[in-house]
């Protein structure tokens, strides 16, 4: 069951080859681990890709970069942008 807790790309397929995963990596099959983990990565992937794909970044490159920290899960303090630059 996916919770509101779970980052956006789990979706309930997404879940289930994590357990599977999971339960293989404790049994100690880790190859066959790996390779759900790479089904996962291309999954996720896929759907980061289909939800960038729909701005535009010349049109309108803030909401592209608001969507790049959505998918990324990064926050942004507005209050004090000297404090980003700072980060680096």
């Amino acid at each position: 069951m996916v919770t509101s807790t779970d980052p956006r790309f789990v979706m309930p397929a997404v879940k289930g080859i994590l357990r599977r995963k999971d339960h293989l990596m404790r049994a100690g099959h880790l190859e066959e681990a790996g390779a759900l983990a790479r089904c996962v990565r291309v999954v996720i992937t896929r759907q980061n890709s289909s939800w960038l794909h729909i701005i535009s970044m010349r049109k309108n490159a803030r909401d592209a970069w608001a969507k790049v920290r959505e998918i990324i899960g990064e926050k942004v303090i507005h209050d004090n942008p000297g404090a980003i630059l700072r980060k680096h």
